[in-house]
């Protein structure tokens, strides 16, 4: 079994004299985790979940600051039989992006499922194959 988790907070400010610029300054967390298990190395299964919320400038003079909330989760099998010669994993992530404010329109939720395979023979040679396909759907801000 093996786990990590991380957090970090990044504090942003404007250094300057006008006090719209300063109102700017934001607090922007991050979380996150991971969690795997799998029998030896030959099979391992995961599931990892990442939330951050960010605080962007306006684009423009006289509007309050972005905010962006952004929460990817995934889960994943790897298998690699005997010694990793051949390799392959399938990986389905799942992001849920959300604003606040006059940006609700841009809301969103994206699913994307990955498939890869890999065959390694001599020491520095290797085929990587992969394949991927997503879907984002705007989510309309009735809704939330």
């Amino acid at each position: 079994v093996y786990y990590d988790l991380t957090a970090s907070l990044l504090y942003r400010e404007f250094l300057s004299d006008d006090p719209n610029v300063k109102a700017q300054r934001a607090f922007n967390p991050a979380i996150g985790g991971r969690l795997e298990f799998g029998s030896g190395r030959s099979f391992t299964a995961g599931v990892s979940e990442f939330f951050t919320r960010v605080e962007d400038p306006p684009y423009g003079p006289g509007r309050g600051n972005i905010t962006h909330t952004n929460n990817l989760a995934s889960a994943e099998l790897r298998w690699a039989p005997g010694g990793g010669r051949l390799a392959g994993s399938i990986r389905y992530s799942n992001v849920l992006d959300l604003f606040e404010g006059e940006y609700k329109y841009a809301n969103s939720l994206g699913h994307d499922l990955t498939l890869d395979a890999s065959w390694k023979w001599l020491p520095k040679t290797a085929l990587y194959l992969q394949f991927s396909q997503g879907y984002i759907d705007f989510i309309s801000p009735s809704i939330l």
